[in-house]
């Protein structure tokens, strides 16, 4: 199944997005906001939110395959705003060397990595679950978007957070161009070609 999701594997180089809003359940345990597993169900790289301690952990493989999983942790008022039950966009950027914390389009941490190992994609790819016993989380997901470019993280905007500050002349998301993209590809395609008798 991870070959169809990562049919190249996941690159060196990416961003992570996601809209969601935790529910108070989600708050009394470590939750993976996203993993991907290899086939034996060991992790390969995770997002994970523990709000006991106020943090938000990027882990990945090590180079060295024995070694512990290399990890970079976020904490601040940024990520600890992820416990009052509102709606919040974050944007983790992943480059070679360095990983970029973005929550409601406010940077929050910037922090270096060390390098990684290839990650093996052919397990299981998982949202929302709890650390302790692999349940379901509760929480409202309205996306959760991989661009493979780290760029991505500082051109999202977050017009679709209930409350955010969105100025009128914002640029649009990526996802919202895409959509218009689409619109526009299909009403050319419905009215046929032009200028023939």
């Amino acid at each position: 199944m991870e070959r169809q999701v990562f049919p190249h594997g996941l690159p060196d180089e990416f961003t992570l997005i996601f809209t969601l809003a935790l529910k108070k359940a989600a708050l009394r345990d470590t939750i993976y906001l996203f993993q991907i597993s290899d086939q034996r169900g060991y992790p390969e790289l995770s997002v994970d939110f523990s709000a006991a301690d106020g943090t938000l952990s990027l882990r990945a493989r090590s180079v060295d395959p024995e070694a512990e999983l290399m990890t970079c942790v976020f904490n601040g008022e940024g990520v600890k705003a992820l416990m009052d039950l509102r709606w919040h966009k974050l944007a983790l950027s992943v480059q070679r060397d360095a990983a970029s914390l973005h929550v409601d389009c406010s940077s929050i941490e910037m922090k270096p990595l060390e390098p990684r190992g290839i990650l093996q994609t052919d397990g299981h790819t998982l949202l929302g679950v709890r650390a302790s016993d692999a349940g379901s989380v509760q929480m409202d997901i309205q996306q959760v978007m991989l661009y493979c470019d780290p760029s991505l993280a500082i051109q999202e905007t977050c017009c679709e957070i209930p409350g955010a500050r969105c100025p009128s002349d914002a640029a649009k998301s990526r996802r919202a161009a895409e959509n218009d993209l689409d619109e526009n590809m299909f009403s050319q395609g419905q009215q046929g070609p032009t200028g023939s008798k």
